[in-house]
This record gives C-alpha cells, structure tokens and sequence, in this order.
C-alpha cells in the first residue's frame, strides 16, 4: 500500500512539475510538447533497483551517479542518454514533417 501511494504522489508531483514547465512555453506549442515528453521521461519512467523495487528514473540516476560512487551508474546514464537524444530526435522530425507540410500547403493555396 504505501508503495502505491508512493507512486501516486510522484505520479502527482510529476504533472505538476510538467505543468508548470510547459507554462512558460505556452506560446511555442512545439516545444510544449518536447517538455511534456521529457518531464514524463525523467519523472514517470520507472526503474529497477535493488530487491526488487522500482523508483522514478530521476530519483535512481542521482544517486546512482552523485550519490552512491562505488555503484556501476554505466546503464542508468546510458539510458538518459538515448532516452533523451530519441526523444529529442524524434521531436525534430517530427516539427521537420509539420513545417514541411505546411510549406506544401502554404504553396498549394498561392497557386489557386
């Protein structure tokens, strides 16, 4: 039980953290949305530890790496790293095919 709450308040904590990143960029929709998909990345992603638990991936990978040096931290920053850089990648191309269909029917209108 207090597992499940646990989870909730950080489930909790995180749509509120998310929320109050996308305000400033409210007015720049596209990279509204690669602060959602990276606050849910680092805020909600679940992650093994030891016996058998799992934390919030932000909360394994600082201890992992500041806090607990004797530890091998190789996988946790692997893992930022190419969840970080897909997301990121995955976020360009996309706003490379939107702006590119809008420059297509941006032109198919000034030819009417």
């Amino acid at each position: 039980m207090n597992y499940l709450i646990a989870w909730g308040v950080s489930g909790f904590g995180a749509i509120v953290v998310i929320a109050l990143g996308v305000y400033p960029f409210r007015h720049l929709h596209t990279l509204r949305w690669l602060v959602v998909a990276l606050g849910a990345f680092w805020l909600l992603i679940p992650w093994h530890f030891k016996d058998g638990y799992f934390a919030p991936f932000y909360i394994v990978f600082l201890f992992q790496v500041f806090f607990e040096p004797d530890t091998d931290s190789s996988a946790v920053i692997m893992f930022a790293v190419l969840g970080n850089s897909g997301l990121v990648t995955t976020w360009i191309a996309l706003l490379s095919v939107k702006r590119f269909l809008d420059r297509k029917s941006r032109y198919k209108n000034t030819n009417v």
